[in-house]
């Protein structure tokens, strides 16, 4: 096996499982690194690379607090048994452990995250693949999960590697995930002084030279409609973190995209950096032999800086991908309201489909637009039995499906809300500002767990469905409103049931007034417990009560109340079969709450 300590007189080291990233390593290949360590036990963190200076430097001050790290070039390869990959899929990019990564006998692991593709040296099912902004998240991630603790130290590099990988929290492709996790580190720990330190290193004198020559030699270059800009130069000597002089070049220039190469040592070393998602960073460092991901990745190229400059001049093309158009980011089917309906129903079809207002139509015909602000105000004033027309407005924005993305987002900016999408002059969809943020990547999708959902059982309940269309028409002052108790068990089992009672996170007697007006009823309040009955129709009746949690001061006193979330009142309950809750609000009705396992229980 090539590469690796070999010498009789070298201080040769075996060890059975290594941990590895990248050459040039930065925070979050390290922190990843360090984090990967904590998850296999005996496992030594070995560097094939050099590391970014800040890192370095961090790794120099904090060295015997941090452990063991090993060079490459002091393994005995033929020992390792399994090598655990961090931050790349690429072998190529690991330098002299590029052989273990390829020896069949070496049982591989690899953790990486925005990557495209999967290597074809490891197997499947040890190939981990994460959509979080940074690689520690995703390993932190499963720390917490396992309760490993940790040092403060070790928190802060988490914590250091995850601020640089998302821009602070700033970046398009950060998650919530990554904001959890900061937290995580900053309760384990992490020390506020040391990130600020070693976040923003500042540069020294042939750094600042390099940067401003860099600065003065940047051309555009448009590659299928995506300006790059291109900054080459020639340094006299080996200048380190031609990463960090490119994020700063990305900061002054505001370019959608960026590639620099700098020329040292007798080899070109090239940076690539996207911020759309119509440009691959990672296809733009291919054609330099190099590699990383879609927003950022990195080369070293053996050859002249005018020939690598000239390549990818002539490849910039491969590396953007055809434009978003409108058939591709629109919502489709459009919801929309007839003139004629109730603001009522508009409102509920806004609350239920998460959005901020709604196309009017008369069969395929867009003739207006109504916002959910204006349904509230309407509402406000009793007019929630008025038909739509009286207050929708007749300017409605509309496109061709082919209409390319940014002109979408310039419609949008323009202060359109929403624009409906037209297929030979017929309504095919509509493109909303969450649509344009989504397909301009700058909204990271939040990914949780599936929700349970019991809307189509609800809508068996025709006799409740005018009821169910009031409560929701009526929550958006409140935080939650939920149906509850023996209902939702008796809706599982598939019975029908006569009891109707609401929870209310907030003023359960302001809701029951609203509903009221709704149904044409009548309201008996109760308000030192904070509930009310809605009378309604012949006889109909529906309990509407906050939720709350219950103290006795003595044995067969009344209860002091106090406001609960939905989980704290679910908590007070019998049995977890009778603790069920079902969302009736608007953007999140039919969803089930059941933070005990009733569900489960019942069957």
């Amino acid at each position: 096996m090539a590469g690796g300590c070999h010498s009789a007189t070298m201080d040769c080291m075996r060890v059975d499982t290594v941990v590895a990233t990248h050459i040039n390593t930065d925070f979050d290949a390290f922190a990843a690194m360090l984090a990967a360590r904590r998850l296999y036990p005996g496992a030594v963190v070995c560097l094939a690379g050099s590391l970014n200076r800040n890192v370095r430097e961090f790794y120099r001050l904090h060295a015997d607090e941090l452990g063991f790290v090993v060079d490459a070039s002091r393994l005995e390869l033929g020992a390792v048994r399994r090598l655990i990959v961090v931050e790349t899929m690429h072998a190529s990019r690991l330098g002299e452990l590029e052989s273990l990564a390829l020896d069949p006998s070496v049982d591989k692991v690899v953790f990486d995250h925005h990557a495209a593709e999967r290597p074809d040296w490891a197997p499947p099912e040890n190939v981990i693949v994460s959509e979080d902004g940074a690689l520690t998240t995703t390993l932190v991630g499963v720390l917490a999960e396992r309760e490993l603790q940790v040092s403060a130290l070790e928190a802060t590099v988490f914590a250091l590697g995850i601020h640089e990988d998302t821009g602070s929290l700033t970046h398009a492709t950060t998650t919530q995930r990554d904001a959890e996790a900061l937290g995580w580190c900053l309760r384990h720990g992490a020390e506020q002084e040391l990130l600020a330190r070693f976040l923003h290193t500042p540069l020294g004198e042939a750094e600042r030279e390099l940067l401003s020559t860099l600065l003065d030699s940047l051309e555009a270059h448009d590659a299928s409609g995506v300006e790059v800009l291109l900054a080459s130069a020639a340094a006299p000597e080996y200048v380190e973190g031609i990463s960090n002089l490119a994020h700063k070049l990305v900061d002054v220039t505001d370019c959608a995209g960026l590639a620099v190469l700098v020329e040292m040592d007798g080899r070109v070393f090239a940076v690539t950096r996207s911020r759309v998602p119509e440009l691959d960073a990672s296809t733009l460092a291919a054609v330099l032999g190099g590699g990383g991901h879609a927003q950022a990745a990195s080369a070293i190229y053996r050859g002249p800086l005018e020939e690598a400059r000239r390549l990818l001049v002539q490849r910039l093309g491969e590396a953007v991908r055809e434009p978003a158009r409108a058939r591709d980011v629109m919502s489709k089917p459009a919801r929309t309201v007839g003139p004629e309906e109730a603001v009522s129903h508009a409102m509920v079809a806004c609350q239920r489909f998460g959005q901020s207002g709604i196309l009017v139509a008369e069969g395929d015909e867009v003739i207006g637009a109504v916002g959910r602000e204006d349904l509230d105000k309407a509402i406000s004033h009793g007019l929630s039995h008025a038909p739509v027309k009286g207050i929708m407005s007749s300017r409605v924005a509309t496109c061709d499906d082919e209409t390319p993305l940014s002109e979408l987002h310039r419609l949008l900016a323009g202060g359109d809300d929403r624009i409906a999408v037209l297929r030979d002059g017929k309504l095919a969809g509509v493109v909303t500002r969450s649509d344009v943020w989504g397909a301009l990547g700058e909204r990271a999708e939040t990914t949780g767990g599936p929700a349970v959902s019991l809307a189509d059982e609800l809508a068996k309940l025709e006799r409740l469905a005018s009821v169910f269309e009031a409560v929701a028409a009526v929550s958006e002052a409140h935080e939650g409103v939920y149906l509850v108790g023996g209902t939702v068990r008796d809706i599982l089992l598939g019975e029908r049931s006569f009891d109707v009672d609401i929870a209310v996170e907030g003023d359960a007697i302001a809701l029951a007034q609203a509903l009221a007006d709704g149904l044409g009823g009548r309201v008996r309040a109760h308000e030192k417990f904070g509930t009310a009955v809605v009378v309604y129709g012949e006889g109909e009746r529906v309990d509407v009560v906050t939720a709350r949690t219950e103290f006795y001061d003595a044995p067969a006193a009344l209860p002091a109340v106090e406001h609960a979330s939905i989980r704290e009142d679910l908590f007070r309950r019998d049995f977890t079969i009778n603790a069920m809750a079902v969302s009736l609000k608007g953007d999140d009705y039919g969803r089930l709450v059941d933070p005990f396992g009733g569900r489960a229980d019942l069957e």
